[in-house]
């Protein structure tokens, strides 16, 4: 299942004058060849911590007004990164060969445009960016150099969020106030009232939509009736269709076709209507819940509260959340009996059957309750934790870079409409499906039999992965006016579509985001995309859950280290496994009713059809009938020694994978490499096949 990739790796002009700039400033200071450190990584001076010796010496020359130390500053100039073009949002030249490899890879297909990973079977063709990223994966990168992974997180973070900025729309700068004045969602009070309800479409979970509304299901008709996945606008009809047949049983069947004026207070309070009619009890429970229990909706306004701090922190005139009041209004009207809502409101608006179908669609907290739905019963809980996750994705739609995103690619409508139209693109409900699958095996919630204890920590990792924090990483903006060296001023950079991972990772004194939080985020759909690290520590840590894609930035120095790496993601279920076993089986299974379990149905397909003297690897640990691959990246520069270091490499892993778990590896292993002669793989005169035959096999049959 690995696919090697050759990276076409062209090395222009300017790469090598940084090599002269940088070696010449080695030079200076006597520190060692600093190739290495070049093939590896651009602005270099501008990236590396302190503890670098090229970066402490230097550092040391500015200080003492070493002349020699300036001038060679002075003549680098065109090396250090251009900080006045990133305050602008400038394009930043890659000025590294292998970076350019990741970010051609990373960025192809307009992927910067994704919040999340496609899922692996979508219910529906959506028409989008979404479909043409349908094969996307994340990427895991090892170096063996510390700087690495800052400047990879750095640079690929900036240039997917350069991409998502809408340059005809917004005049902020990358680090500019204004950037940070753009608000969306923000729970509002005018006149002392709620003024923000509409946003409650996105929040509030509907029973009725969830229970009765399955896209899953319709999906099924679909495909049995045509053959094929439906389309978005298929779906949303044929939900439309089943939100009137549910909206006839009701008193509100008189005014579903009036004529205006029209009330906007329907988009929302039709979620209640529903509700209140067919699940009265059941939200009454909930909602009848005293202040201090832990399953209150009204308690997400501290969530909603907390998700201000930072920009109070930033900015001193923004306003507190009123999620807490805007509950008290749904509440209010949760109490009137359904003719008096009727009677309270004005006639529905034209496009309200149309919404409602996007709201069942689409919306975080009804496609949560949806497929929490399959891990326990419908209780104050289920619903507290479907909302707890919504709110996990207000943290996400409310970053300046995902508002910029979704406005550029809907330019038309109140936010929290574009937020559902960017949702049904992504095919949310599969997602979440595909995902809370992953995790209930992941976190070893299949031996529980506690439902509550089930959907508290589903919901909790997931809020937490969504919402994580963007974290900033410094680097050193080195000024040269005049032909002198300047001050050197510290500047962050944010991180959010690639990250760096690794243990002790401080910045100024602050610790940057905690690595279980950033290994969560990672395994998840969600961003980050990229995950940059050093092999140091990474052992026994899986990140196999969305990515099958590594990139070997340095060559290991034996095989073992490169069979450790690739075995981080080449893992139980992994991202491509569940690719191929939904290319292979999806169609057939959406095909055919079952009520559940859409996941443990598809690997139970591919048991069953699994072939008889197969071993017991596959399907759950190995599926290569299909298009996803282990996608082992290499990223060589032509005629260097890299390149035979991976030809020694890989002919070493082959012989270290023939004498895994025989005794006395290593001097099998030393003895074998001895022999080998030619390109022909013998071994003075014996096959390779006739070795294999030979050696103990302790795999199953």
């Amino acid at each position: 299942m690995v696919k090697e990739y050759t990276e076409n790796v062209e090395i222009e002009s300017k790469e090598i004058l940084n090599f002269i700039n940088i070696d010449r400033i080695a030079q200076v200071i006597g520190h060692r060849n600093c190739m290495e450190y070049w093939k590896s990584s651009p602005y270099l001076l501008n990236f590396m911590d302190d503890d670098y010796k090229l970066k402490k010496e230097c550092v040391k020359g500015i200080n003492n007004a070493s002349l020699k130390v300036e001038n060679a500053l002075v003549s680098a100039k065109k090396s250090f990164l251009p900080w006045r073009k990133i305050s602008k949002y400038g394009k930043i030249p890659s000025d590294n060969h292998k970076l350019e490899v990741l970010l051609k890879n990373s960025m192809k297909n307009e992927s910067w445009k994704l919040l999340w990973i496609p899922p692996s079977l979508p219910y529906y063709r959506s028409y989008s960016f979404f479909d043409n990223l349908k094969d996307y994966t994340k990427s895991l990168i090892f170096s063996s150099w510390k700087v690495v992974p800052k400047t990879i997180a750095s640079l690929c973070s900036y240039e997917a969020e350069r991409n998502a900025k809408d340059f005809n729309q917004e005049e902020y700068g990358y680090g500019g106030k204004e950037r940070r004045k753009i608000k969306e969602l923000n729970f509002a009070i005018k006149e002392g009232k709620p003024a923000s309800m509409n946003l409650i479409t996105l929040f509030y979970p509907c029973m009725t939509l969830a229970k009765r509304i399955n896209p899953l299901k319709i999906t099924q008709n679909y495909m049995k009736e045509n053959g094929s996945l439906p389309g978005a606008a298929e779906m949303e009809n044929e939900i439309k269709y089943k939100i009137r047949n549910i909206l006839e049983n009701t008193v509100l069947r008189k005014k579903l076709d009036s004529e205006g004026p029209f009330d906007q207070r329907w988009y929302w309070a039709s979620l209640i209507f529903m509700d209140r009619v067919f699940y009265k009890d059941k939200i009454k429970e909930w909602f009848s819940l005293n202040g201090g229990d832990k399953y209150n909706l009204k308690n997400l306004s501290k969530k909603s509260d907390k998700d201000i701090e930072d920009d109070l922190k930033q900015d001193k005139k923004s306003e507190p959340s009123h999620f807490a009041e805007h509950v008290s209004k749904l509440e209010e009207f949760f109490k009137f009996e359904p003719l008096q809502m009727v009677k309270e409101l004005g006639n529905p608006p034209k496009d309200l059957l149309s919404i409602l179908s996007k709201i069942a669609l689409a919306s975080p907290a009804v496609t949560s309750l949806r497929t929490l739905g399959e891990y326990g019963k419908y209780k104050p809980v289920l619903f507290y934790n479907a909302a707890l996750i919504s709110f996990g994705f207000r943290s996400l739609y409310i970053l300046p870079e995902t508002i910029s995103l979704i406005k550029q690619l809907y330019p038309d409508g109140p936010y929290w409409k574009k937020i559902l139209q960017y949702n049904i693109a992504g095919n949310l409900q599969s997602l979440l499906d595909e995902y809370m699958y992953v995790l209930f095996e992941s976190l070893g919630l299949m031996n529980l039999s506690d439902e509550e204890r089930i959907v508290c920590e589903l919901g909790a990792h997931i809020e937490k992965v969504v919402s994580i924090r963007t974290p900033s990483l410094y680097l050193d903006e080195i000024k040269i006016k005049n032909n002198k060296v300047g001050e050197t001023k510290k500047r962050s950079m944010r991180c959010r579509f690639a990250m760096r991972f690794g243990t002790g990772i401080k910045e100024l004194g602050q610790e940057v985001s905690n690595i279980t939080e950033v290994r969560n985020a990672f395994n998840s759909p969600f961003r980050p995309f990229i995950l940059a690290t050093t092999s140091i520590g990474q052992e026994g840590l899986d990140f196999h859950q969305y990515c099958h894609s590594i990139y070997h930035w340095n060559l290991p120095p034996n095989p073992v280290d490169l069979e450790q790496r690739e075995g981080r993601i080449f893992r139980y279920k992994g991202h491509a496994i569940r690719k191929n076993i939904a290319t292979k089986y999806g169609k057939k299974l959406l095909a055919n009713h079952f009520k559940n379990n859409l996941w443990n149905k598809l690997f139970n397909i591919a048991l069953k059809e699994r072939e008889s003297r197969a071993n017991d690897l596959i399907p759950f640990w190995i599926f290569a009938q299909g298009k996803a691959k282990i996608q082992r990246h290499i990223p060589a520069m032509p005629m260097s020694r890299e390149k035979n270091q991976k030809i020694a490499l890989s002919r070493s892993l082959a012989v270290y994978r023939l004498v895994f778990g025989q005794p006395r590896q290593e001097d099998l292993i030393n003895f074998i490499n001895s022999q080998v002669g030619g390109d022909r793989g013998d071994i003075e005169g014996i096959k390779i096949d006739k070795i294999l035959n030979c050696r103990i096999d302790l795999a199953p049959k």
